[in-house]
């Protein structure tokens, strides 16, 4: 698999986007998906990384740099990180996190976090062995500002 920085979006990057959101049980349409993409695109703090396999794009990462207080650097949070159902199995989940990793790594970055479902068993194995670490310290809350839960 190769892997390069997304300029881009294009078709066959939003289907893949559109499996992760399905993946995730979330539907949006697909000029929201484009409007949502092409915006990040736009904003130096968004890395959107993608992988290809026999010129398809299979796999992507997605990270969003924001800064980090107790280091007083930059940190990025790997908020997607994606594979194709079809070509799992192959190593392509290591190769994007690898490449998104060196990559961020390349441009300063002190730490990376994410998060995944806890049904995501396939996704925290992948993360356990290539050195990720859980985090047992602090519990993660959030808020639906939309729908105000």
């Amino acid at each position: 698999m190769q892997t390069k920085k997304v300029t881009k979006i294009d078709d066959e990057i939003k289907n893949l986007f559109s499996a992760y959101l399905a993946f995730y049980k979330t539907e949006k349409s697909r000029i929201d998906i484009e409007d949502f993409m092409n915006g990040n695109l736009q904003n130096e703090d968004v890395v959107m990384l993608a992988g290809t396999n026999d010129g398809r794009y299979v796999a992507f990462s997605q990270s969003y740099i924001i800064p980090n207080s107790l280091t007083l650097g930059r940190m990025a949070i790997l908020n997607d990180l994606f594979v194709d159902m079809q070509v799992r199995g192959n190593g392509f989940g290591k190769t994007m996190l690898d490449a998104t990793t060196d990559c961020l790594t390349t441009m300063g970055i002190d730490r990376i976090e994410l998060s995944t479902a806890v049904t995501n068993v396939i996704g925290q194995s992948l993360y356990h062995r290539n050195g990720w670490l859980r985090d047992d310290d602090f519990l993660h809350y959030f808020k639906d500002l939309k729908s105000g839960q």
